[in-house]
């Protein structure tokens, strides 16, 4: 067995005679060196066997922070892959058939759609923006492809357009973006660029990223 410390024999909590010495000088054994040290090498032994974590290594001054690139709607329009921001997407739910309006006199609008309890102005996002007709793909529910009606709200507009496919969100960063490549300029007027997006499991495409100011002006004169 250990032997009982000082403080418990003769010192304030022990009952020994003669008492410690130390105690005209000390007062209390907590103010005692043979009292202190033993916790203190406890701490000690601590603090070897959990030392703490390493730290962060400063970041340069002129290194700004990293953001994380916007997140962009990838869709498919009559075989085309686009892309708007997510910011500007009120709403993805399933297809609908427009109800025509009355004297419509624009061959780019659909009529009206119900979006969430909404009625929106449902527009061909083909002929308004001139896109491409590719050969239709109809839908294949095994690879997840359905029609959709995609709503959409920015810059005071509010309307909505039916995509073939929509994929989701993706991040694409500015350093993701390439040039049109010739068989695609007939969206560059709306264009910002073209990124490889992976659709699928060993599916990927060319996905043209359209520029929201351009575009929603071009809407804007369309629904005007």
């Amino acid at each position: 067995m250990n032997e009982r410390p000082c403080w418990r024999r003769n010192g304030v909590w022990g009952r020994e005679r003669p008492r410690c010495p130390r105690l005209e000088e000390v007062i209390h054994c907590r103010n005692c060196e043979e009292y202190i040290r033993p916790g203190r090498e406890l701490l000690e032994r601590l603090a070897r066997a959990h030392p703490p974590p390493a730290p962060a290594p400063e970041r340069p001054q002129d290194e700004a922070p990293r953001e994380r690139p916007p997140a962009q709607l990838v869709f498919r329009v009559n075989g085309n892959w686009l892309a708007l921001p997510g910011t500007l997407i009120l709403r993805v739910s399933e297809s609908a058939v427009p109800r025509p309006l009355p004297h419509q006199q624009h061959t780019t609008l659909r009529g009206l759609v119900n979006v969430g309890g909404r009625l929106l102005v449902c527009l061909s996002l083909t002929d308004t923006l001139g896109i491409p007709r590719l050969p239709p793909q109809v839908d294949d529910p095994a690879r997840g492809i359905f029609e959709r009606l995609v709503a959409v709200e920015g810059e005071g507009l509010r309307f909505a357009f039916r995509a073939g496919e929509v994929r989701g969100l993706y991040r694409c960063a500015e350093t993701d973006l390439q040039p049109l490549e010739p068989d695609e300029t007939a969206l560059a007027a709306f264009a910002r660029g073209v990124w490889s997006v992976t659709v699928r499991p060993q599916e990927t495409v060319r996905c043209v990223l359209l520029d929201p100011e351009r575009t929603l002006a071009r809407i804007r004169e369309c629904i005007a």
